[in-house]
């Protein structure tokens, strides 16, 4: 695309219209997430198509605002003022008591006529007021006491208003208890009744906080409108309600947001141009195939359209969370099979970002998109079983289950439901997301034209027609194949390279000697030699075009490119020296440059390190099979000698394969090598022993 190339060419042009292509497919996928057209209904207006909500909606009407607010009041008409008892009333009407019985015992202690001082009137008899008057003081300080407590047990339940009639029940109820002589009843009753008050005010506060309490347990009715609800059907009438739900959807009488269609645009534009420059920057051999490119767009789209598909999934009755269901995991599954798990942790990251775009940036989503994928990445290895996706997919499911977790705790969900229920979607997020993976990765391997290790498998069959014909045309390469894919595989593994890839490369790399089998050493089982009648020039083509051939066959049975690289590469351009000694010979060519090159195969070299290791296990296997009585020693020198060889002939020089890994490639053929030519006993005289022993005798 735009950060990669200096000029502009053909290439260019081709990965520009891709990001072209990809833009308005992601722009026409976000389209539902953008304010559609504006609606200007008018109440009354006939509508003119069958309207459907664009997104879920929670919001109060007009109708329920008059229902709520009617609530509201009959809570607050039920709760009514709240009072409580004024302490200060309380301890007025006791001082006044108390000053009555202050002067009265001042009467007495001075011997003071006062009674014109003293307010008696409450005393309708003047008996009574001389009796109150002429009492001692004990008997004044215990009538004080009891008055006291008697006005106390008044108040205590508080006066809103005062009920003389009430009052006075209530004394005749508390003051016989006393059992005091009639005119200290009476003068008890007089005081009482003389001094007392209302004590109960109105409590603002405490009417206000029981209002309040009231209404935190009261549900104000609340209009729901869900995704894809139809609202108003084509021909009904539109209502003020209907207007009220098109504003609250903010699609009422308003302007398309081309804002946030551009900022969604640039945002699709800048994730791919990442993605593309990741690539350039630490990929470039991918970077460099327009199909792996495309590839990584394309997985992202999947799973774009799939979450527009669960969007859309309003039948899904709430507590279900249909983003439960986004199979993210695909994308991380699929370019882990096709490309690298470190571009799939970076793919998986900025679409996980998109698909936050689609919920507006819902961190509940961003949260569950991001680790799902990330440990989908983490525990999903290039395996070599099928059922191995199968696994993965559990194992997302069950960590799935505890993102849901993690998201019900954050947000201080404590509804089992919506647990129970959100955790089926999220494991079955994860076992659908394996079953998809496993359908539609045919698909992408064939339109894309990249080979997985599933379907080199399928080619590692030895039943495979390519293979049995080769074992009945040419035994003896047939032979050397298998010998060779066992030391490639063993030098495979110790390096850490593809293991599949030099097994059925072995397998195949000289499947172009089927077309002549006779005219190569290890297929000829007599005296006659073909060469021996042919000059070394035309010897030489003929030995060197077995891997045009194989790719001619490979073609024809449709193996997979990395098959043909190793068929043309596993030669390089090594020069095909016995010919060529022949031909020195006989045109006394010695040191002659041109006479060496026209005597060395096509090419190329090896790129890639399978390809390597294949050119030195076939060079090996045939060297060391030449060995008379080969011992370890010998087989050691003679694997030094090739891998000397080979470097010096600069074969390996496009080849990514270090000095180090050349070592362990020595040490992994080695060992091979030692299990097949490991000493063993010697049984000579064991058989001649039963050789010499007489025939068994035959049974009647």
């Amino acid at each position: 695309m735009l950060t990669g190339f200096k000029s502009f060419n053909l290439i260019t042009l081709k990965y520009c219209l891709t990001l072209v292509g990809i833009l308005i497919v992601s722009s026409i996928i976000f389209i539902p997430y953008i304010p559609p057209h504006s609606i200007s209904y008018k109440v009354g207006d006939i509508a003119s198509k069958t309207f459907y909500a664009p997104k879920n909606k929670e919001f109060e009407s007009k109708q329920d605002y008059v229902y709520n607010s009617k609530k509201i009041e009959e809570i607050k008409s039920n709760i009514g003022k709240i009072y409580s008892i004024n302490p200060l009333i309380n301890d007025q009407i006791n001082q006044n008591i108390t000053n009555v019985f202050d002067l009265l015992l001042s009467n007495q202690s001075e011997q003071i006529n006062t009674s014109a001082s003293l307010d008696l009137s409450f005393l309708t008899k003047a008996s009574d007021q001389e009796y109150i008057i002429n009492l001692s003081t004990e008997q004044l300080k215990k009538l004080n006491y009891f008055t006291l407590i008697t006005t106390k047990e008044i108040l205590s339940s508080g006066l809103k208003e005062i009920n003389n009639d009430s009052i006075l029940n209530q004394l005749n109820s508390l003051i016989p208890i006393l059992e005091l002589p009639s005119e200290q009843e009476r003068f008890i009753s007089g005081i009482i009744l003389h001094f007392i008050q209302p004590n109960l005010i109105y409590n603002e506060s405490k009417t206000q906080a029981a209002i309040n309490n009231e209404l935190l347990a009261f549900k104000p009715k609340k209009t729901k409108i869900r995704d894809g609800e139809s609202l108003f059907y084509k021909g009904d009438t539109i209502t003020s309600h209907h207007v009220d739900v098109l504003k609250q959807l903010d699609i009422y009488d308003v302007k398309t947001n081309f804002v946030k269609f551009i900022s969604i645009f640039i945002i699709c534009l800048l994730s791919y141009i990442f993605i593309e420059a990741y690539l350039r920057m630490f990929w470039k051999e991918l970077f460099k195939q327009y199909k792996y490119l495309t590839l990584c767009f394309f997985a992202v789209l999947s799973v774009l359209c799939l979450c527009l598909l669960i969007q859309s999934m309003t039948f899904i009755p709430p507590p279900f969370d249909n983003y439960f269901l986004i199979p993210i995991s695909i994308s991380g599954i699929l370019l882990s099979i096709f490309l690298r798990s470190n571009i799939s942790i970076l793919i998986g990251s900025i679409l996980s970002l998109l698909i936050g775009v689609m919920f507006k940036f819902d961190f509940n989503i961003l949260f569950f998109c991001f680790f799902s994928n990330f440990f989908c990445i983490l525990i999903f290895r290039k395996s070599y079983k099928r059922n191995a996706l199968i696994y993965s997919g559990n194992l997302v499911g069950l960590f799935n289950i505890l993102l849901v977790i993690c998201i019900g705790l954050y947000n201080d969900i404590f509804d089992f439901y919506w647990y129970g229920a959100n955790t089926i979607l999220a494991f079955s997020n994860g076992i659908f997301s394996s079953m998809i993976t496993l359908a539609i990765s045919p698909y992408f391997e064939t339109i894309f034209k990249i080979t997985t290790h599933q379907s080199l498998l399928e080619l590692a069959n030895l039943n495979h027609p390519l293979l049995k014909r080769l074992m009945m045309t040419a035994p003896g390469t047939y032979q050397h194949s298998i010998m060779v894919a066992n030391l490639a595989e063993a030098a495979a593994e110790k390096i850490n390279s593809d293991t599949i890839v030099c097994r059925v490369g072995g397998y195949f790399h000289d499947i172009g000697k089927m077309k002549r089998p006779l005219f190569f050493s290890e297929n000829q089982f007599s005296n006659e030699n073909p060469h021996d009648n042919l000059s070394p020039r035309i010897s030489k083509m003929i030995i060197s075009s077995h891997t045009k051939d194989g790719v001619e066959m490979a073609t024809k049975y449709k193996l997979p490119k990395v098959l043909k690289d190793i068929m043309l590469q596993h030669h390089g351009t090594s020069l095909v020296s016995f010919f060529y000694s022949q031909a020195v010979q006989k045109e006394n060519a010695h040191d002659d440059i041109a006479v060496k090159e026209a005597f060395r195969y096509v090419g190329p070299k090896p790129q890639f390190k399978e390809s390597g290791i294949i050119m030195l296990a076939d060079s090996v296997e045939a060297a060391v099979k030449s060995l008379d009585k080969p011992s370890p020693s010998k087989v050691e020198n003679l694997i030094s000698t090739i891998f000397k060889s080979k470097i010096d002939d600069n074969q390996l020089s496009d080849c990514p394969i270090t000095l180090q890994e050349l070592d362990q490639i020595k040490i992994a053929f080695l060992s091979v090598f030692k299990g097949i030519h490991h000493n063993r006993l010697n049984y000579k005289e064991e058989i001649q022993k039963i050789v010499n022993q007489s025939p068994p005798k035959k049974i009647n």
